[in-house]
């Protein structure tokens, strides 16, 4: 676990949630896609512009702020290319979904600024609810059906 001051929880904040808006407005094009993902790059976009005017209005407190320990490489930021397909596209969405949720919740753990506990906070569970509608959207696999040895081929 390395040192973060607060300053650069933010600016990752602010990386995550253009990450998230990036992902969802490309989700928004691909056919037969749900369009729950343009109303999430919309919300992501509000989140992304509310970061970095929280971020200008409190430039001064933020070096104030007290360093919280967080490994980074945990909360792997990014998506990794554009998905093609629903499914890609969903699973893409609950990891980085997942990823943000836990970012803002060990963040929200380490801080002892209440007022800033409370952002995060409620990142947190923004995030929560967004994976509780995407969860359901995963199509399952298809049940195998009940073999016996019997049932196979005879492969002599």
């Amino acid at each position: 676990m390395n040192p973060v001051n607060y300053s650069a929880a933010l600016s990752l904040a602010i990386y995550l949630e253009g990450q998230l808006k990036r992902l969802y407005a490309h989700i928004a094009t691909i056919p037969d896609i749900d369009e729950i993902f343009a109303t999430f790059a919309a919300y992501c976009a509000e989140r992304e512009e509310g970061l970095l005017a929280h971020r200008a209005e409190t430039v001064a407190d933020l070096a104030l702020a007290p360093a919280v320990r967080l490994d980074l490489a945990d909360f792997q930021p990014e998506f990794r290319s554009e998905p093609a397909d629903r499914r890609s596209a969903i699973a893409q969405a609950i990891i980085l979904e997942a990823n943000a949720a836990h970012f803002y919740s060990s963040l929200c753990a380490a801080l002892t600024i209440p007022e800033l506990r409370e952002l995060f906070e409620a990142l947190a569970t923004n995030n929560e609810e967004r994976l509780a509608v995407l969860c359901p959207l995963v199509e399952p696999i298809a049940e195998l059906p009940d073999l016996t040895p019997d049932d196979l081929p005879d492969l002599d």
